[in-house]
């Protein structure tokens, strides 16, 4: 009864009828997707990640600056943005092409000649 506690957490939808990955749970599988993506995406994409606003307000409050970390190490933007569309457990992960600035182009031709 206690992991079920921890893992999951009362359904918003259903109220308490059924279950729901907790918010932590979310974060975890999100946080995992992102950094999946940045890592088999070549060159590394900015990316928007869609939420439902439940979600979105959780992160903001607790994980905005592992965010920024994430996106630090990776050299990229990272953008929350919420959708009322997405059940609380579902997210979006968008992959925009990043602008390449006339410096990182000679920076890269440097390195492929």
């Amino acid at each position: 009864q206690s992991l079920r506690k921890t893992i999951f957490t009362e359904c918003p939808y259903c109220k308490g009828s059924g279950v729901v990955f907790s918010e932590q749970e979310i974060w975890i599988h999100l946080k995992n997707a992102i950094i999946e993506q940045l890592e088999k995406t070549l060159p590394r994409p900015d990316l928007i990640v869609y939420v439902n606003p439940l979600i979105k307000d959780f992160i903001e409050k607790n994980y905005q600056e592992v965010l920024q970390r994430i996106a630090q190490r990776y050299d990229v933007r990272i953008s929350l943005a919420a959708s009322e569309k997405l059940h609380v457990e579902n997210y979006e992960i968008e992959k925009r092409r990043r602008e390449v600035s006339a410096l990182d182009m000679l920076i890269e031709g440097a390195f492929t000649d």
